[in-house]
């Protein structure tokens, strides 16, 4: 599929946002990440950002299932990474307790983790899996993890080597937008000593209006 010029995307969001003014707005990038720890086992589908998501720096721009207040503009690519961490757990008494876990628990947060992108780096289970983003419950793509990543590590900067969507998907800041991954029945690491973290980023334009004096 050929990727989207700099012409295709402005031509798109003057299609999506008949008010959008070159005059009148800037056109900044759109990137929504947000990573979350993945159960020890399972399959099925499992909502990545829910009702107790918080925007937290490194971690999500979702509040729950929403998108930023200035997300307004549109989605064109994506980019899945996968991590894995091990805390120290404390089996004696007075052993000292891993100084990144989180509070009261064993796991620690995405924003640590160490990500990667390409496919060597990704787990069986993971390969298989189904990408989902649904905007208000209604399906906007399903995508296979393997058909996402690259088999190298690009040498660009994530939006320039991120998968492109077959369509753009229109957002408006504050909308509902939900990330599923949808693993193999009974999907599992193997290794249980350490925990599996996957962060997804999605790719877009977003515009504002400039501020005038």
């Amino acid at each position: 599929m050929r990727r989207k010029s700099s012409n295709d995307l402005l031509q798109a969001m003057k299609a999506y946002f008949p008010e959008y003014d070159p005059k009148a707005h800037f056109l900044n990038e759109l990137s929504l990440l947000h990573g979350v720890k993945m159960p020890t086992t399972g399959g099925g589908e499992f909502p990545l950002n829910n009702a107790n998501t918080k925007q937290l720096v490194g971690v999500s721009d979702f509040q729950g299932t929403l998108v930023p207040s200035d997300a307004t503009g549109f989605i064109r690519s994506v980019v899945v990474r996968y991590g894995s961490y091990a805390c120290a757990v404390e089996t004696t008494p007075g052993t000292a307790r891993d100084p990144q876990a989180l509070d009261g628990t064993t796991h620690t947060t995405p924003a640590i983790v160490d990500f990667k992108e390409t496919r060597a780096d990704m787990p069986a289970w993971l390969l298989s899996s189904e990408l989902v983003l649904k905007a208000r419950g209604v399906e906007c793509f399903r995508m296979r993890i393997q058909d996402v990543v690259p088999s190298v590590a690009p040498d660009q900067i994530p939006s320039d080597w991120a998968k492109e969507l077959e369509k753009t998907i229109k957002v408006q800041g504050g909308q509902d937008l939900q990330l599923f991954l949808n693993t193999p029945e009974y999907a599992s690491d193997p290794t249980v000593n350490k925990d599996d973290y996957v962060q997804i980023v999605l790719f877009g334009l977003k515009f504002a209006p400039r501020k005038r004096n």
